[in-house]
């Protein structure tokens, strides 16, 4: 189902709970505008579970310009992609004096003066669980996470490319547990921003080429200090942290799992739960593993695309562009590239492309899905030129 177009004065302009449990389960809610949640709005207790849906350019004038979450309600939003939404607080997701818990889900290209990707105020119990959080902009603080008065606990996170004034993780007077996550390359002045009465735990997480200091306030004793060498043979803090390049596949094209050989894999908490794979516990929300394969056969105006199939995937999303176009796959400005969806099992598209020049040159690139929002893996680029569309500098 589809809510896009839609306004409301006061709250959710797709989507309004207030008590019950709903269920929204691979919807699309966009270009939709409210005073708060401009697509979902949760309140008065509700208990909704949000799986799978895509939730981009979306606005609200006050919190959550994806999703707000208050009034005691207390949310699962799982394997959702959440993009190129905007809000007075909370770009992507806002959530006050209520409990969420946000898991396999995608939060980019948000934009918010405070909390661009997520804000949370007064929360007594607020988990994001494998959650990729990038290209988020603050205009204040928070170019990732604004956390105020709330109990926040991050796990397998990768916070990367955020852009704030103000520090890319900012808490007041609350607490934070960060355990097996990678933060990397967020241009906000601090990694985290510590104020007033706070409590931080940070372990088994690797922090590498952030702009500024790592923590702006007062760090947990020996954070950042080399205490140790992992079973990696890598050097660590007590905590297990290491300050390493966590080697992403392809992080100019927006692909950030783990590469061989990163420093992340099997570097996680010895006591967090295995990866897929029966190894230990990798940092970053995607384990090293899920490889998919790409080749592109040309025949004049047709083109034909293999890959193999992965366990798992629900369908798979199709990207393609003629010569110089660059996109980002998954951001919300870029949809429009998408050609194709197809279901899970398939290992084979073709079509007949629309050439406007017998000279176009194309290129593509597929996307392993779960649900609306949430990639297991992604292809390189298989195109006409050798190594498919060049990377902008």
């Amino acid at each position: 189902m589809v809510f896009t177009a839609n306004y409301a004065g006061n709250h959710g302009a797709g989507f309004y709970a207030e008590g019950g449990a709903p269920l929204l389960r691979d919807c699309e809610f966009f270009a939709n505008t409210a005073g708060s949640g401009g697509a979902i709005y949760v309140d008065g207790g509700s208990t909704p579970r949000i799986e799978g849906c895509l939730i981009h350019d979306n606005v609200a004038v006050g919190p959550g310009g994806g999703i707000a979450v208050e009034g005691e309600a207390s949310p699962l939003i799982a394997g959702c992609t959440i993009c190129g939404n905007s809000s007075g607080d909370g770009g992507g997701i806002y959530v006050g004096a209520a409990r969420a818990r946000i898991e396999f889900t995608i939060i980019r290209d948000n934009s918010s003066p405070f909390g661009a990707g997520a804000s949370f105020t007064s929360s007594d119990e607020v988990t994001m669980s494998c959650v990729l959080l990038t290209g988020n902009q603050a205009a204040v603080w928070g170019g990732a996470i604004s956390s105020a008065y709330t109990v926040l606990q991050l796990e397998r996170a990768t916070i990367v490319r955020n852009v704030s004034s103000g520090g890319a993780i900012v808490l007041m007077d609350g607490s934070i547990v960060v355990t097996d996550c990678i933060i990397e390359g967020n241009e906000a002045g601090s990694v985290f921003s510590l104020e007033g009465y706070c409590q931080a735990g940070i372990g088994y997480s690797d922090v590498w080429g952030n702009e500024g200091a790592m923590i702006a306030g007062t760090p947990p004793p020996g954070f950042g200090v080399v205490a140790f060498v992992n079973a990696n043979g890598d050097s660590c803090d007590v905590y297990g942290n290491l300050l390493l390049d966590p080697v992403f596949m392809d992080p100019a094209s927006g692909d950030f799992h783990l590469d061989f050989p990163s420093p992340c894999i099997n570097a996680g908490d010895p006591s967090s739960p295995a990866d897929p794979d029966g190894t230990a516990a990798d940092m970053g929300a995607f384990p090293a593993g899920a490889r998919l394969f790409l080749s592109a056969r040309f025949m004049g105006a047709t083109v034909e695309l293999s890959w193999n199939d992965l366990p798992g995937s629900d369908h798979y999303w199709i990207f393609g562009a003629a010569n110089d176009a660059y996109f980002l796959p998954g951001a919300a400005s870029d949809f429009l590239f998408r050609v194709a969806v197809v279901p899970g099992g398939t290992t084979t598209w073709s079509t007949v492309q629309g050439v406007a020049d017998p000279g176009d040159e194309w290129s593509y690139l597929v996307m392993a899905m779960q649900g609306q929002g949430w990639e297991m893996a992604r292809s390189h680029r298989a195109g006409e030129r050798e190594f498919g569309i060049p990377l902008p500098p």
